[in-house]
């Protein structure tokens, strides 16, 4: 059987789609299969689910807009749409997407702007902005939380520095410490034990 599910998504265009559709069965795929268009494309850089697998939130890059979907019965059900920075800029587009330990907290961070946007589930379920802080560098690229959910950190790609902040787990806001690391373009980083 072919494996499609292996294959880069850049791989797939609708020429491609084409040139394949009259094989749909011989390859295992549905006849419902579809490339995706450049609006929904912007809605898959990063998703992430809270610790219950009831709520799911996507950082959708192009438009900076974080989306809440419930996972329910293996559909996913809209539930919001929020802007990520302050204004909708075309030069300010999402990356790193994070969800607290206790999935309290929902944050995101905004390149362009450079900044974190904090998040406070209510109890409904919904997200309540109560905090944006710029990310202490240029293109955060990546955020971070530490294990026991004390620390954030920010990997400013263009600054090349990887920032650190204080994160008070009750309240899930973040300060500024003025600790920056440098380090080459952080694009990634992994929290590990004894991290501090």
């Amino acid at each position: 059987m072919f494996e499609l599910a292996s294959a880069d998504i850049s791989t797939i265009s609708s020429f491609n789609l084409r040139l394949i559709k009259p094989y749909f069965s011989e390859l295992g795929l549905p006849p419902t299969f579809a490339v995706a268009d450049e609006d929904e494309i912007s809605q898959l850089l990063n998703m992430v689910f809270s610790p219950d697998g009831k709520h799911a939130y996507v950082a959708a890059e192009i438009v900076d807009h974080l989306l809440h979907y419930i996972y329910e019965n293996g559909k996913m059900l809209f539930v919001q749409d929020l802007l990520a920075t302050r204004d909708q800029d075309p030069a300010n587009t999402s990356a790193a997407l994070r969800v607290s330990s206790d999935g309290r907290f929902v944050y995101i961070s905004n390149r362009g702007e450079n900044s974190i946007t904090v998040y406070r589930v209510r109890p409904d379920g919904t997200l309540l902005q109560i905090q944006r802080l710029r990310s202490q560098g240029r293109t955060p690229r990546e955020f971070a939380l530490s294990l026991d959910g004390t620390v954030a950190y920010a990997g400013n790609q263009d600054s090349d520095a990887l920032a650190i902040f204080s994160r008070d787990p009750e309240t899930g806001i973040l300060r500024t410490n003025g600790v920056t690391k440098a380090i080459g373009s952080p694009v990634a980083i992994v929290s590990l034990k004894n991290e501090h």
